[in-house]
């Protein structure tokens, strides 16, 4: 788990050992050792508030950092430029801030004979851990500054067969996230508003996020979603 890799290189990078790290984080040695041993998987709210204070750095950049791991604690103050920056590994960490499970990270999937395509995550919410989510990014999606519509359904068509086709595991809905701070995108996820009518049995949702913020500006789900 990307915990253990985290608090391991957060350490090294400061030289630290794991006894003064303990005292810089209100710990006990004990404690960093169950950390970087993979024992405790994801830190506490107060483990995570010291971290944030260790580096000076807000909780949301922090826990991308963990769920998604990076090798270089120097990059972590540049983070729109590096891992941190990532549109929808900054979502999945909203998530897990507010209550969510963090299953797994990027990973490729098999979803027909000679189809394989790469996911950010997939979640699941804490009394509902059955219920598996993917999570993805537009931008993973888009090149240029244009689309249109027949692109649009097809970006449509082609991630609603992750959850329809993936062979390894049964989803039950898929976030498709854009970046609010992006023009393009803020035109992409209001556009989609207009050519989405029909209702699926599945949680399919649009989310536009602000990744500075940590904040969804807007959102709307098909299943529950009635063109106005």
């Amino acid at each position: 788990m990307a915990f253990s890799v985290f608090t391991r290189n957060i350490r090294k990078n400061l030289g630290l050992t794991q006894q003064e790290l303990a005292n810089r984080l209100g710990v006990n040695r004990s404690a960093v050792r169950q950390f970087e041993a993979d024992i405790i998987h994801m830190p506490s709210n107060r483990v995570l508030s010291a971290f944030c204070d260790l580096l000076s750095l807000d909780p949301l950049t922090v826990m991308t950092y963990i769920l998604f791991d990076s090798n270089d604690y120097s990059t972590m103050h540049n983070w729109k430029e590096q891992v941190g920056g990532n549109i929808s590994y900054r979502y999945c960490a909203y998530l897990v801030l507010n209550g969510w499970n963090f299953d797994s990270g990027v990973q490729l999937y098999r979803i027909n004979e000679g189809a394989i395509r790469r996911i950010t995550a997939k979640v699941s919410k804490k009394r509902e851990s059955d219920k598996k989510i993917m999570i993805n990014s537009i931008e993973s999606y888009i090149s240029g500054t244009y689309i249109t519509t027949a692109q649009m359904i097809e970006i449509f068509g082609s991630t609603l067969g992750y959850i329809l086709c993936s062979q390894d595991i049964k989803y039950k809905g898929y976030h498709l996230v854009f970046n609010s701070k992006i023009n393009l995108e803020v035109q992409l996820f209001n556009k989609y508003k207009t050519i989405v009518t029909e209702k699926l049995n599945y949680d399919y949702q649009f989310v536009l996020f602000d990744p500075e913020k940590g904040k969804i500006q807007d959102s709307f789900s098909i299943k529950n979603y009635k063109r106005k």
